[in-house]
């Protein structure tokens, strides 16, 4: 079995989402890219949670953000800029981001996200929700066996 013990789990509108984790030394890398997309609602329950990460570690423009999801998924996860821009807009209007354009070192001007002290405790309850899932069907799988 290719999928690790680990699960991501994430909480959207009291539905739970999952998916898995793969060990990248036990599985070559085109099989990783022949893999489906994650679903679509995957997707948008973990969006805020994962933007929010990316700007904890450090400030990020929407494309930035787009094609760091993408190399951390492993292609699985593709946002357009349809799908990005309303959530960092929301989180935004919420107080939980804030945008400040920037010069580019290759000279364009850029819309540059970061987050604040409210962010921080947003993304702080979204750790703690997800890690109440992922402990949950840790529990509930432990003595699941490998499905063939």
């Amino acid at each position: 079995m290719f999928i690790s013990h680990y699960v991501v789990v994430g909480l959207h509108k009291n539905i739970a989402y999952i998916y898995f984790v793969f060990k990248p030394e036990l599985i070559s890398k085109s099989k990783i890219n022949n893999m489906s997309k994650i679903s679509k609602e995957l997707v948008g329950a973990s969006a805020i949670p994962i933007i929010l990460s990316i700007l904890d570690e450090k400030d990020s423009y929407g494309y930035e953000i787009m094609q760091k999801v993408k190399v951390l998924s492993n292609n699985r996860i593709e946002w357009k800029e349809g799908s990005l821009y309303p959530v960092l807009h929301k989180l935004e209007k919420n107080g939980h981001i804030k945008s400040l354009w920037k010069m580019a070192e290759n000279g364009r001007h850029r819309k540059y996200y970061s987050i604040n002290k409210k962010g921080r405790k947003a993304l702080q309850d979204e750790i703690d929700n997800w890690k109440l899932v992922h402990n949950i069907l840790i529990e509930l799988w432990k003595n699941l066996k490998p499905i063939q």
